[in-house]
């Protein structure tokens, strides 16, 4: 219960109206990386935000003035993810078999996660900071204890695993894969709980801030809301032109961003399935997106090698 008032708390202590979206525009771009950017986060208070680029880089940006802050090129292989962890105080970032934990503000590595059966894409850490999960092309889900020991392996997709989040409560996993489906699991027992199918890949599967719903982006093109805990379709939504990359929760859980190949990104009424916003024309694909916990600003990462920062002026 602690652990679901905590993810509560960070959602929602600053909720914006419906209207606010309409009035979204971009505030800061922030260059850097020297190719495409896969992942992009912001951290739980909203100043800094953590990128990874195809250029084998993962970078530490300061949020409010969009400068970078540090480079970390220990990787020898392309970085695939990289998030913070529950600490903020540190962060893991993937790479090819390893995942490799960095302490700030120095980035000295501080505790790497072999994954020798295949490359790790994804990556989540619960609320608590203690447990971490790895997702792989070997088709597994790896959750790891803090120390670094392999706790549990969840096997069932049937093609690469790409994207991870922990339930707001912590007990269950979501997983999103080339299978073209997203699972949930229960992380004590590791028994599938629900499957979502899509007719393509899922890219990435993120849950509502209260658990009880699930949004999955998918390459045909659409995003779908589900009911987390009966697996109902509750909306599908249609509109991207080309593979939907990404998607995120609202803090408050009442809308949703979409990204995708054709460009553009998206903002939703979770309820009605209403678009509310779209984001000025752009000729590069979005990879990667994610609200800031104050739910006032976008982080957009592209394939042109910039972060677009969308928000309230």
């Amino acid at each position: 219960m602690i652990a679901i008032a905590l993810a509560l708390v960070l959602h929602t202590n600053h909720q914006i109206q419906p209207s606010d979206y309409s009035q979204f525009t971009l505030l800061k771009t922030l260059s850097g990386h020297e190719k495409g950017i896969v992942s992009v986060q912001f951290s739980s208070d909203n100043k800094f935000i953590l990128s990874t680029g195809a250029d084998v880089t993962t970078r530490l940006w300061d949020a409010t003035t969009g400068k970078q802050i540090k480079s970390v090129t220990g990787h020898n292989f392309g970085v695939q993810n990289a998030i913070f962890l529950a600490d903020g105080k540190s962060f893991i970032s993937a790479s090819y078999l390893t995942a490799t934990i960095y302490s700030l503000p120095a980035a000295t590595p501080s505790l790497k996660l072999e994954h020798p059966d295949g490359a790790i894409w994804g990556l989540a850490v619960n609320s608590t900071g203690t447990r971490i999960a790895t997702a792989s092309t070997d088709r597994t889900v790896c959750i790891w204890d803090k120390t670094g020991k392999k706790v549990r392996t969840l096997k069932g997709h049937t093609d690469i695993v790409k994207a991870l989040e922990f339930s707001p409560d912590g007990t269950k996993i979501l997983s999103s894969s080339y299978d073209n489906t997203a699972r949930i699991w229960d992380i004590a027992t590791a028994e599938q709980l629900q499957k979502f199918q899509h007719n393509e890949w899922v890219s990435q599967a993120k849950y509502s801030p209260d658990g009880t719903r699930v949004i999955t982006a998918s390459s045909d093109e659409t995003a779908v809301i589900w009911n987390a805990d009966t697996g109902e379709k509750l909306h599908e939504l249609r509109g991207h032109l080309s593979r939907v990359y990404t998607a995120d929760f609202s803090p408050d859980g009442k809308f949703v961003a979409t990204g995708s190949n054709d460009f553009s990104v998206k903002i939703w009424n979770v309820e009605t399935a209403e678009q509310v916003w779209e984001s000025p024309a752009d000729f590069y694909p979005v990879r990667m997106i994610d609200f800031a916990n104050s739910g006032k600003q976008l982080a957009v990462g592209r394939e042109n090698k910039v972060i677009q920062i969308f928000g309230l002026k």
